[in-house]
């Protein structure tokens, strides 16, 4: 890809897919913002709480269709 392509503030930089993550910062699960509690390398490192101050910023992943909907089994889709 040409580097005129890229977005300017990453142009020209050497990027890893990997980035070490921090107290306070945010991921994604599922479509919702969680916070990371801590950094430390223990068992619970991992961890994380839902980020509620975020609820705006929710991603609308609601997967529940009504009966009518073309995934539906009922409507003739036989997921063939």
């Amino acid at each position: 890809m040409l580097s005129s392509g890229v977005n300017k503030e990453i142009q020209g930089r050497k990027l890893s897919l990997w980035a070490k993550r921090q107290d306070g910062s945010v991921k994604w699960f599922c479509g919702q913002p969680v916070t990371r509690d801590k950094a430390d390398a223990d068992a619970d490192a991992d961890a994380v709480t839902a980020d509620t101050a975020a609820a705006n910023k929710k991603i609308d992943t609601n997967h529940s269709h009504e009966p009518t909907s073309r995934h539906s089994r009922e409507s003739g889709n036989d997921g063939i």
